[in-house]
């Protein structure tokens, strides 16, 4: 049998990847349809005790962008009294 490998896989290759392929592709799809079906919905009611919350933020080298980051972080849509953040 003549068949055509495309010039960059080794002999017979070329079924073993198209197959890998194949069959990443049908469980990329399907994991995604699963996630719109059945993936719990975040409820967006706060608990009757809020929790404290603490946010570490590393920032090695960050001269630059941690204001920004920083200033994003502060507009949580969470009560303020309620977190805090530190930056390492």
């Amino acid at each position: 049998m003549n068949h055509h490998n495309f010039g960059f896989f080794p002999n017979g290759s070329y079924h073993c990847h198209l197959g890998t392929l194949i069959i990443n592709l049908i469980l990329t799809v399907a994991g995604y349809t699963w996630y719109l079906q059945e993936a719990p919905k975040p409820d967006k009611q706060l608990p009757e005790k809020i929790p404290f919350v603490t946010v570490m933020v590393p920032a090695h080298n960050e001269g630059i962008v941690i204001v920004k980051t920083v200033l994003s972080l502060l507009s949580f849509d969470y009560p303020h009294d309620h977190y805090e953040i530190i930056v390492i």
